[in-house]
């Protein structure tokens, strides 16, 4: 079930989207994700392909496969956490650079919702709203590290 759903999510969730315009959200974009994608791309040696068109963008075949492998190696509760991470976030990326130790949760949570700062940067918050929805996801991210936490200190102790 996980693998289905991630994998089919990685047709158009992973950072393969950059805004022409709004500007202040093209710059965030440019400015947050690269060095992520980069990252990404030199741990697991997968060329991610980027789009500045509204069109889904397919990735290469062989990146599918890199991420199924990538998957299959993980502890069945740190794939659980991963699911609930690549679902609230919309983002399979992000959660794994997370897992993985390179970037850190607010950083995760940051890049995640670049568009939505930027709205609200022009439009301001919606109270009752927003800040539920910011609240809601940091409880899942922080839910998320303590599985993964969790399962290394159990591996760790065995």
């Amino acid at each position: 079930m996980y693998h289905y759903y991630t994998l089919s999510i990685t047709q158009t969730s992973l950072g393969s989207y950059f805004a022409e315009a709004p500007e202040r959200l093209s710059k965030m974009q440019k400015e947050y994700l690269p060095p992520i994608i980069q990252a990404y791309e030199d741990k697991y040696q997968i060329k991610l392909l980027t789009t500045t068109s509204i069109l889904p963008l397919k990735q290469q075949a062989d990146t599918h496969t890199k991420l199924e492998n990538i998957l299959k190696s993980y502890d069945p509760l740190v794939l659980a956490a991963l699911e609930r991470a690549t679902r609230t976030l919309k983002s399979v990326l992000l959660p794994l650079m997370m897992i993985e130790g390179h970037i850190d949760p607010e950083k995760c949570i940051h890049a995640a919702n670049l568009e939505g700062i930027a709205q609200r940067q022009v439009w301001g918050d919606v109270e009752g709203d927003h800040d539920v929805e910011d609240v809601e996801i940091q409880r899942w991210m922080g839910a998320v590290g303590c599985v993964v936490h969790g399962v290394e200190n159990i591996k760790a102790h065995n």
